[in-house]
């Protein structure tokens, strides 16, 4: 329909839209040329901007084919509850003045939002947004408040470039592709509680804030790159991914939410470990990275300063590992009195607690301990005759143990948020 034809069927109401709605639906068929043009309603062109000076109530109404509010101004209250847009849906540069509802609307195609204003509140509550292709908010400007509660957007979302003068809230929403916020600017309130996201990264570099933004209980998709474990070595990252976790990181510090600071540090890390290209070819070159190693083994010992039971179980461990050492390196000695295991077990905790639970009175038990081990050289002091392995073992384990211990108090320090 032209702009005079669709203009003239809303002023009947919804019952008759909706009658002309289903006909279109009933005969569908997007390759006719002829069923395009007559699904399609024009409200408002470029060429010819309409302005709806009542109130515009599209409450429940069915749009079968494509439907332009191009340039349109609302002037009057504007509601859309319920409304269903089967094809592309187009309110690029609207101007909306007063209170704006699109409550339980369903765009199941393409949306744009492009460069459109809202004046007054305006509300997207229970909306979901197109399951196979783009929806649109770029270089919009929300002057009032703005929620996206409880939203499914299904395809790919931009809000580049977005402008929101007072509060912007997106709670319970729920993002299955990818989401754009390169870029914008939110001058109050900007809240991603209880958001999840899929499938990929927000992007949010270059993102202003004049407020801290609210990450509470923020959730990402297990597919999302890099992923933990084998994944972040295995799979390709695409190289946008760790800049966003680093945006991402940047967002939290502002609003002080040390919990979501550590995750997209770990995000950040992670997004360093792939051995594969985009392309999908294996690229054995980090593997000569010392950096690249000590990537793997902060993720593996601590979870990236997150963990205090992998520490604590990698020094068990260690200390175990010790112990045997010192079992079958000892050397037989004629002292009946000696024992064996309690011995090694005291060498190999000493030197793995750094001497932190050493009673510095009783350090001549150590020194029979090793005599006990290694027995004794033949000098007036009767020193212990320890290997010369053996003390490049301890050595070692000295240092892997106050690694450890450093990662077991840092993993306090985060898990209890400690400054």
């Amino acid at each position: 329909m032209n702009q005079e034809e669709t203009l003239a069927l809303y002023a009947q109401g919804r019952e008759a839209w909706n009658e002309w709605a289903n006909e279109r639906l009933a005969e569908r068929n997007i390759s006719n040329k002829l069923w395009v043009k007559t699904a399609t309603a024009n409200f408002s062109t470029k060429e010819n901007p309409h302005t709806f000076r009542h109130d515009a109530n599209f409450a429940g109404f069915i749009f079968p084919g494509e439907v332009f509010f191009d340039n349109a101004t609302f002037e009057k209250e504007t509601t859309f509850h319920e409304a269903r847009f089967h094809q592309p849906a187009v309110f690029q540069k609207c101007t909306f003045k007063e209170e704006v509802r699109f409550i339980d609307t369903k765009f199941l195609d393409y949306v744009t939002f492009e460069h459109a204003n809202f004046y007054q509140s305006c509300t997207f509550h229970l909306s979901t947004f197109s399951p196979h292709t783009d929806t649109n908010f770029c270089n919009a400007i929300f002057h009032y408040n703005t929620w996206f509660g409880n939203c499914e957007f299904h395809g790919n979302t931009i809000f580049a470039r977005l402008q929101s003068k007072l509060n912007l809230v997106f709670k319970d929403t729920t993002f299955h592709q990818s989401a754009n916020f390169d870029a914008i600017r939110a001058e109050h309130t900007f809240s991603l509680e209880n958001v999840t996201f899929k499938k990929d990264v927000p992007n949010f570099i270059q993102a202003h804030f004049e407020e801290a933004p609210r990450l509470d209980d923020i959730t990402f998709g297990k597919s999302i790159a890099p992923g933990n474990g084998w994944n972040s070595i295995t799979k390709p990252v695409a190289k946008q991914t760790k800049a966003r976790y680093q945006a991402l990181k940047r967002l939290a510090i502002e609003a002080h939410d040390h919990e979501n600071e550590q995750h997209f540090w770990a995000g950040e890390l992670r997004s360093d470990r792939s051995l594969k290209t985009e392309d999908g070819k294996w690229n054995p070159r980090p593997l000569l990275s010392a950096f690249w190693w000590g990537n793997i083994a902060y993720g593996f010992f601590s979870n990236y300063g997150r963990s205090i039971i992998r520490p604590l179980i990698a020094w068990g461990a260690l200390t175990a590992l010790i112990t045997l050492l010192h079992i079958s390196a000892h050397t037989p000695t004629e002292n009946k009195n000696c024992k064996i295991y309690q011995s090694a077990l005291h060498v190999a905790v000493k030197t793995g607690s750094l001497g932190l639970i050493q009673d510095p009175s009783k350090r001549i038990i150590f020194v029979r301990d090793y005599a006990c081990l290694y027995g004794t050289n033949n000098d007036n002091r009767q020193t212990p005759n320890i290997p010369g392995a053996i003390l490049i073992a301890e050595g070692l384990q000295a240092l892997f143990s106050a690694i450890l211990i450093f990662l077991c108090l840092l993993g306090i320090r985060n898990n209890f948020k400690l400054k």
